[in-house]
């Protein structure tokens, strides 16, 4: 009989103890037969060859089932959302089996810690699917509800003839002429959004940095630099290093803040920018205080656009977390 259902496509993603190889196996086998029984047959995407993954592959071997073997390398996980977001476009899975010890049921970050939990997420988001660790389901319903809110919670308002955009999302995806990365002073990469800018941009962007220590010696504190944007649809990126704060000199470390953004302002205008999107520069691991950060970015961005009109179409503020998400949502008001 010929079959009359296209091969479904079945992602395996996760980490799991060699004694739950007998686990994936069974639910693979399952699945193989049900879709036997249809009339259909199955194929096996892995996700990152890693735990359940290769169990997967070697059951897929032993079993005569064709593997799409497109798994994510080492080193682009765990990143940010959009390496994940385009795999599984590629992937288009209709079916998850995701394993992982402390599934976080409350995620909804950029970036976390697990490339298996971005996997799921995403999947659900999708309304594809998703069965953790053999024996319960994601709740696509939620999820999909969740990703929609996040994508319409953008704030959007006009300062002349500026578009200023406020988002929770990924800055790596981001349509704009320029990216701006909160750096730290050697340049050469670091934590929290520089190292997702970094991930995203491939190799091309540290060597471009590279090329600026070479000549410079890095970055001071309140400055930045501009460089070619590697991998990322932006044509530039601009590095700034914002203020680490310790309690002390308030003043001083509001007026570095706030010229990391009238620098990355200027430099990119200066290279032909109409639209540049920025992080929460210094509210991380810097710990500048997030209502004060706010505050000063949003003031520094207004008063360097009333002395440069009609230079930027767009200007974006990206938020990692929901705090600054709302204390910028509260500054745009005033």
């Amino acid at each position: 009989m010929t079959n009359t259902l296209a091969p479904s496509r079945v992602l395996v993603t996760g980490a799991t103890s060699w004694a739950d190889r007998e686990m994936v196996e069974r639910l693979l086998a399952e699945y193989a037969d049900r879709k036997s029984g249809l009339g259909g047959s199955f194929r096996i995407i892995t996700g990152m060859a890693d735990g359940a993954d290769e169990f997967a592959r070697d059951w897929a071997e032993t079993n005569d089932v064709l593997l799409l073997a497109e798994p994510l390398e080492l080193g682009e996980y765990p990143g940010p959302m959009h390496t994940y977001n385009d795999k599984m476009l590629g992937w288009a899975p209709e079916l998850v089996l995701a394993f992982k010890a402390d599934f976080d049921p409350g995620w909804e970050r950029d970036e976390c810690v697990a490339g298996t939990e971005h996997m799921a997420r995403i999947a659900a988001r999708r309304g594809i699917p998703v069965l953790l660790n053999g024996d319960s389901w994601l709740d696509t319903a939620v999820e999909v509800d969740q990703g929609r809110r996040m994508a319409d919670a953008n704030i959007v308002s006009m300062w002349g003839p500026t578009q200023i955009r406020i988002e929770r999302g990924d800055i790596t995806t981001l349509d704009v002429d320029v990216i701006v990365n909160a750096a730290n002073r050697s340049l050469l990469g670091g934590g929290g959004v520089d190292r997702a800018i970094h991930n995203a941009a491939g190799p091309e962007l540290l060597e471009a940095c590279r090329e600026v220590v070479a000549r410079q010696g890095g970055c001071c504190t309140g400055e930045a630099v501009i460089t070619r944007a590697g991998r990322l649809s932006a044509n530039h990126v601009v590095h700034t290093v914002g203020p680490v704060s310790t309690g002390e000199h308030a003043v001083k470390n509001d007026a570095l803040l706030a010229r990391c953004y009238t620098e990355s302002l200027r430099l990119g205008a200066e290279h032909g920018a109409t639209s540049i999107a920025f992080p929460n520069i210094s509210t991380g691991v810097y710990r500048f205080p997030k209502d004060r950060a706010a505050e000063v970015a949003t003031t520094a961005v207004r008063e360097w656009l009333d002395n440069a009109p009609h230079v930027y179409k767009e200007v974006v503020f990206v938020c990692f977390d929901q705090d600054n998400f709302d204390l910028l949502i509260a500054q745009s008001s005033h």
